[in-house]
């Protein structure tokens, strides 16, 4: 997601600039993205020291200015974060980033800003940008949480969060994977119109794709689950077709040769895909059409 202006990039530079030391609380990954919104479409979990070049290059791209937010990856251990879908409006981003950051320093630049207004709530204290409308807390010096929109829910989790239901195995990965994405239900917008109804009818029940670094690429797995033996059956055969459909569709040189290390197998009433590979520099832009594709068209 970009950044809207120059307001938003000065306050994640501050973000940035002012590290300090300190030490998150023990939890499971799973439980970071209780802070989160429950209504998400998505859920993301990124370990970014294994993935700070992948993203510098991102925000690059994306606009020169927002280089300079590159120094919060100095700053970051993990990532937590959750986009929102819905018909007719933007999508809605919330994130909680852990790393060592100087509460007070922070705050003192934010409620110094005019850029910034201070808002006092029952569930604690953040600023919103009077811009962009970002909103951005910095509750402990390990943690800071931002989002368009949802910050006193964020607050309101952050002390004790409780992780969201997931399949076992979603919550095991997560500990480990560079990149992990999960989707509790598939994204009833996928592909236009056309795509809706096709993905409604789909027998899904979510859908998570894991990324672990390799050198210069990102080695690809996931998983879905079906209804059953019998649906797991039929959606092997939907998935096979669609993702060369969908790799032709991102631009990818040799898609051919990219799919014969590809397996997609029915494992009971569960769809296995493994094999599939990116280059570092292919990475962002994928996840970005991925993202793109379960969002809902007016």
């Amino acid at each position: 997601m970009r950044l809207r202006n120059a307001a938003v990039v000065g306050a994640a530079v501050v973000l940035l600039a002012l590290a300090g030391c300190a030490t998150a609380p023990v939890r499971p990954a799973a439980q970071w993205l209780g802070v989160l919104p429950d209504d998400a479409t998505l859920y993301l979990s990124l370990d970014v020291p294994a993935s700070a070049d992948v993203i510098q290059a991102a925000l690059e791209t994306a606009d020169p200015d927002l280089a300079q937010v590159g120094a919060l990856l100095e700053r970051t251990g993990r990532l937590y974060a959750a986009v929102a879908l819905a018909e007719g409006a933007p999508p809605r981003l919330s994130l909680i980033a852990l790393g060592s950051f100087p509460a007070g320093m922070i705050r003192s630049k934010f409620g110094g800003s005019r850029a910034w207004d201070t808002v006092k709530s029952p569930s604690g204290k953040y600023y919103t940008n009077v811009e962009s409308g970002l909103q951005v807390s910095v509750p402990g010096s390990y943690a800071v949480l931002a989002s368009a929109g949802s910050m006193e829910g964020l607050l309101a989790r952050f002390a004790m969060p409780v992780a969201p239901a997931m399949p076992p195995e979603v919550a095991e990965h997560m500990e480990s994977a560079d990149l992990l994405l999960y989707l509790p239900s598939l994204p009833g917008g996928l592909g236009g119109a056309a795509g809706a109804s096709a993905a409604a009818s789909m027998p899904i029940r979510e859908i998570w794709l894991e990324a672990r670094r390799e050198g210069d690429r990102y080695l690809v797995s996931g998983a879905c689950n079906a209804a059953s033996e019998r649906d797991a059956r039929g959606v092997v055969l939907v998935l096979r077709l669609g993702l060369v459909q969908w790799l032709r569709t991102q631009n990818l040189p040799d898609v051919g040769e990219r799919l014969k290390t590809v397996t997609i197998a029915a494992d009971g009433a569960q769809v296995k895909l493994a094999g599939l590979s990116f280059a570092k520099e292919e990475l962002v832009p994928v996840l970005l059409g991925l993202a793109g594709a379960g969002a809902v068209s007016p």
